[in-house]
């Protein structure tokens, strides 16, 4: 069952509640990670959740017996993770589009294309970070020569001779 392994295995990363689960019950809310926030803790969110993120992060992992975490989180949201705190090995897909003849993130296209991952993972109970490189999802295909395992890439597929072209250089 799809929404027994999105409860055991997603976790999503708010800046008002820290760290949460699919069905979780939360208020309606708008507060960006990013904002300023005054409180006894700091001038930011970043520094009112300090290594809480992180510390629930590892917790979930020793129940769930995880050793690896998709990160599938925006940099803004990811920087509220203290990753020195984290017991665990961080993957960080990097989904690129080429723009002006070059490699380039654009947020608007990454911003689906994480959402697309995290739904790829659960949808096929991946088992092993390594089967990510398996993702196709809205024409991206895994790049190994130019992926790390902590940052395997994925470049949007390009149409007609264009990708011909491209497809020699980067393959």
């Amino acid at each position: 069952m799809i929404c027994a392994g999105l409860r055991i295995t997603l976790r999503i990363l708010s800046g008002l509640y820290g760290v949460l689960r699919p069905l979780d019950q939360i208020q309606a809310y708008r507060l960006e990670m990013g904002s300023r926030l005054k409180t006894e803790r700091g001038g930011s969110l970043y520094a009112y959740w300090g290594q809480d993120i992180s510390k629930a992060l590892n917790a979930q992992a020793e129940v769930t017996g995880s050793k690896a975490l998709i990160n599938c989180a925006s940099q803004e949201y990811f920087g509220a993770v203290d990753a020195t705190a984290l017991a665990l090995k961080i993957v960080t897909p990097q989904f690129l589009e080429f723009k002006d003849g070059k490699a380039k993130i654009v947020s608007f296209y990454a911003k689906k294309a994480r959402g697309a991952m995290a739904r790829f993972v659960v949808q096929n109970r991946l088992a092993d970070v390594a089967q990510i490189a398996n993702f196709d999802v809205g024409g991206y295909v895994y790049q190994p020569k130019q992926s790390t395992p902590e940052s395997p890439s994925f470049f949007a597929r390009l149409s007609g001779v264009i990708a011909e072209y491209f497809c020699g250089m980067l393959i």
